[in-house]
Parts: structure tokens; C-alpha cells; sequence
């Protein structure tokens, strides 16, 4: 299993309030061009990556879907396992759906990240049209299940806003026929006296097992949900320090929105260790560098990426 996290774009439709990054404009001409991503995904379809996750920013911005998943319609796409689009599900791009679930992969998700169905909220989103928006994609998806899985996943992050509302929210998801995955909302700061929406006190921690316990009993428990209770237990409650066998830029890579290329999520958010651009050199050549790379850090909360990945691989 190897997994490519591709930031498409650095522009963005929306300000969440624990986003820390800087965003383009969605307005602002991206970096990245279609023939520079082309190249890379045939390149790491060649390197034998069978999961590819196209991000941003947010990828809906983007309109050339069209050309940038000609890889995917490929014959030699059958080797890949998933492709996914994440989201922030603010509007519907009807033409990057379409070539998202009509490609030869066998599994082809959209992934809309969705924290709480309540407005006000941290992402900002209006629970009526993002409802509505789901369902125009759902649409696409069943025109589409004979090509392998075609589906919708949640993704939710666990902040002071909905920590105590986990049940509810993947209850809700959960009958009308979707998975949610969660994580835990990054950096997150565990304290006595939580106040922050990244704040969390130990009995904040056991509250969040607690509901996905209660979930478990209900057979409501997923495989994701599963991993991210025993990372809590392990490396926040029981504070483990090291990630081990960590497998970050041998089966996973970021490459980020002006073609930069990193080992993990860790040294691309503090843009730190880079191995090469696609702009100006073959994915394949950096990948080869990436080789020798053996994370020397303490654990960083972004390891959670890892952690999951790395079960994933271990377990599936």
C-alpha cells in the first residue's frame, strides 16, 4: 500500500476558525498545472501508489477535472485501490464528481468534511445546503456502482464545538447511509482548565471514548473510529512519545500546492524537510531520494496520519 496526499490547489471558498493556514483566493491562478499533476499521477501509478487523495485548499475550485483524471481512465488504473476527493462540500462541481466516480479505480469516494449539522459552526457551513449537496453526489455515485465502490464518506474534526456530540452526529450520518471518519482537531492542547476550541482535559478525552464505546455497542463502530480510540488511549491518555516504524516517505507522501514534496503531513505544515518539486524534476527521481529518509523528530500530533495509515496497511 502506498498512500499520495496531492494538494491541488491553495485556494479556498472558506475561512474555518481553526484553520490556521493562509489560503489563496478562490479567484487566485494556481500553481500547479494540469500537465504537471498528470505527469506526477501517472509517474506514482508507475511507483505502484494504489491510494491517491486530491485535496487543498479546496479542490472544487478547480475545473479541469476533465483532463487532470485522464490517468484514472486509463486501463492501467485498475491497479489503483482509491482515489478520493476532500472537501468542504460549499458547492457542488457536478464535472470533477462526474470524473471522480466514472474512472477505472476500484474504489472512488468523495469525502465531504463535515464537523456539526448546527449553524452557527466552526466551518462555517449552511446544514441545508450541504445536505442538498450530498444528495446531487449521491446521485452521481449510484450511476456509477458498477464500476466498483463508489460511495460518500464524512470526515469530521473533534473540536471543543462537538466533542460531546460524537453520538449523535455519526448516528444522524449513519442512517442516511453514511460512514463518518473523525480525528481530533490539530494542534490540540490538553489542559485542566479547556477553554480553546483545540483545548481538551483528560475527562474530555475519556468522554470522547466513552461515546465511541457506546457506539461499538451498537455496532455503529467503523475501522477508522476503532483506530482513532486507541490513539487516544495510546499517545494522548498514556502519552506515547515516537511513532514506531514510522513509514512516512516510503508509503506515504505529501506533495504540496507549488509541487514541493515532503515525507508527512509534520514537515509539511512547518514546510521543513523537502525532497524536490515536481515543477522542475520527475516525481519518480524524489521519490527515489525519500528512500533513505528516517523520521528523527518526537512525536508530532500530525503522526496521527501515520498511525492511521500504518494500521490500515497492517490490518486490510
Amino acid at each position: 500500500m502506498k498512500w499520495l496526499d496531492f494538494k491541488i490547489t491553495q485556494r479556498c471558498n472558506n475561512h474555518c476558525r481553526y484553520c490556521n493556514v493562509k489560503h489563496d483566493k478562490p479567484t487566485s491562478k494556481d500553481m500547479l498545472s494540469v500537465n504537471v499533476i498528470k505527469k506526477t499521477i501517472y509517474e506514482a501509478i508507475n511507483l505502484e501508489f494504489t491510494h491517491f487523495a486530491f485535496l487543498g485548499g479546496e479542490p472544487t475550485l478547480r475545473h479541469d477535472y476533465q483532463e487532470l483524471f485522464t490517468p484514472f481512465r486509463d486501463p492501467t488504473a485498475e491497479k489503483v485501490e482509491e482515489i478520493m476527493i476532500i472537501s468542504n462540500i460549499l458547492q457542488f462541481n457536478e464535472n470533477m464528481v462526474e470524473n471522480l466516480f466514472c474512472s477505472n479505480t476500484k474504489r472512488a469516494t468523495f469525502t465531504a468534511s463535515i464537523d456539526n449539522l448546527v449553524k452557527p459552526n466552526f466551518k462555517n457551513q449552511n446544514p441545508q445546503k450541504v445536505l442538498r449537496n450530498l444528495k446531487k453526489i449521491q446521485k452521481i455515485a449510484y450511476r456509477y456502482e458498477h464500476r466498483g465502490n463508489r460511495e460518500i464518506h464524512i470526515h469530521s474534526v473533534i473540536s471543543r464545538e462537538n466533542f460531546s456530540n460524537i453520538l449523535n452526529h455519526v448516528e444522524y450520518f449513519d442512517n442516511l447511509g453514511y460512514k463518518v471518519s473523525m480525528a481530533i482537531v490539530e494542534p490540540y492542547i490538553l489542559t485542566d482548565s479547556p477553554r480553546k476550541y483545540n483545548e481538551f482535559s483528560k475527562s474530555d478525552f475519556e468522554k470522547i471514548i466513552e461515546q465511541l464505546d457506546q457506539l461499538e455497542r451498537t455496532n455503529k463502530l467503523n475501522w477508522a473510529n476503532q483506530v482513532l480510540r486507541d490513539y487516544i488511549s495510546e499517545y494522548i491518555l498514556n502519552s506515547q512519545s515516537r511513532l514506531k516504524n514510522c513509514t512516512a516517505g516510503k508509503k506515504h507522501v505529501i506533495i504540496e500546492f507549488d509541487g514541493n514534496v515532503y515525507p508527512c503531513l509534520t514537515e509539511s505544515y512547518r514546510r521543513g524537510l523537502t525532497f524536490g518539486n515536481i515543477q522542475a524534476e520527475d516525481f519518480s527521481q524524489i521519490y527515489e531520494k525519500m528512500q533513505n529518509f528516517l523520521c528523527q523528530s518526537e512525536f508530532h500530533q500530525t503522526c496521527w496520519d501515520h498511525y492511521l495509515w500504518s494500521r490500515l496497511a497492517r490490518e486490510k
